[in-house]
């Protein structure tokens, strides 16, 4: 999810597509280096309304900062595990 935009609908489709089929996924909000600490917390109050869930994994990402990389990569590997 592009972080400065939130979900669209066309990432609702694939949240509901996702859920439906049963498999596993995790969001990642990109572009977070363009953000403020503060703006975070927002965005994933803003993704949990968007989608209608508060159960949400929600990863901050920023590939120019690589931060969140290491979560995504964890996930990633808990996820073909699983």
């Amino acid at each position: 999810i592009d972080s400065r935009i939130g979900p669209t609908e066309k990432d609702r489709q694939m949240k509901d597509w996702l859920d439906f089929s049963g498999i596993p996924y995790v969001v990642v909000a990109t572009k977070v280096d363009k953000l403020k600490s503060s703006e975070i917390q927002k965005l994933k109050k803003k993704i949990e309304e968007g989608f209608g869930d508060k159960d949400l994994r929600i990863i901050p990402f920023s590939s120019k900062t690589r931060e969140g990389r290491v979560e995504v990569l964890k996930e990633i590997e808990r996820l073909l595990e699983s």
